[in-house]
């Protein structure tokens, strides 16, 4: 499916207050045409979920090599350095967000990784900005917003979207993982995400990786047509007649409304 049309049926369904972020991961280090890259545009390296905020918000189209990883997690997970020793991994969990290392340990081995070389540039461009093909579509917005979204996903088979959530490290839930298993994922941002990269505590993101793309666009289309689910939500609760507090009753009866 053409990110254009994806992009077109996301705006009509789910109506996200930013981009659908397009994102490619290449295995070599390549120039990006009409692309920003962190430390030659701003001067100094970025977390890679900045680069997702500023490809949503603005719709710039960023380009990230190795020297413009600025977050050491994210970049490992991504595969630069290679394996890390078991005690780094402790040290970097605990107590952070594990209480022992052994739980840090545990928590760094559960979190998406790709080899080492797979991931030398990362291309985020947001709307129509995107002039590449890309690996996955990444859709922030509120739960409702979401919700819609695992609604689409879920249409053509019936099964449900099972997500992870560590909490932490999001790149990693929104692009590794619909790449390395081919599944759409639900994303609840971290506290990094959201100091770093601004994004908002309403907010959560859904990804989509490309094999789906065309699914999931026709469930957004379908589950919409069927009336149950849309965005703005149907407030089937203003058709009811109103229940008034007592102290209106006199009121009511002075006017009729009320015997």
């Amino acid at each position: 499916m053409e990110w254009k049309n994806l992009c077109e049926t996301v705006d009509r369904y789910v109506k996200p207050l930013t981009f659908p972020v397009a994102v490619a991961v290449l295995d070599r280090k390549e120039a990006v045409p009409k692309a920003r890259t962190p430390l030659s545009a701003f001067g100094h390296s970025l977390a890679l979920c900045q680069g997702i905020a500023l490809a949503r918000r603005f719709g710039w189209k960023i380009a990230f090599h190795e020297e413009d990883w600025g977050c050491a997690v994210g970049m490992s997970f991504f595969g630069f350095g290679g394996k890390r020793p078991p005690e780094m991994d402790g040290e970097i969990a605990c107590p952070l967000y594990t209480e022992t290392p052994e739980g840090g340990i545990r928590l760094q081995n559960a979190m998406p990784q790709l080899p080492e070389g797979k991931a030398r540039t990362i291309i985020i461009a947001g709307g129509g900005r995107a002039d590449f093909e890309p690996d996955v579509a990444v859709i922030y917005g509120m739960p409702s917003q979401i919700a819609r979204c695992v609604q689409g996903a879920l249409w053509q088979t019936g099964e449900p979207v099972a997500s992870s959530f560590p909490g932490r490290a999001n790149c990693g839930y929104e692009i590794i993982l619909p790449i390395v298993t081919g599944r759409c994922q639900v994303i609840l941002p971290g506290g990094g995400e959201r100091a770093f990269a601004g994004t908002q505590d309403f907010e959560m993101s859904f990804a989509v990786p490309r094999s789906l793309f065309e699914s999931f666009a026709r469930g957004l289309e379908e589950s919409h047509k069927a009336g149950a689910n849309r965005i703005p939500t149907p407030a089937l609760n203003i058709l009811c007649e109103p229940a008034m507090p007592p102290q209106y009753d006199s009121l009511a009866r002075f006017l009729g409304k009320k015997k």
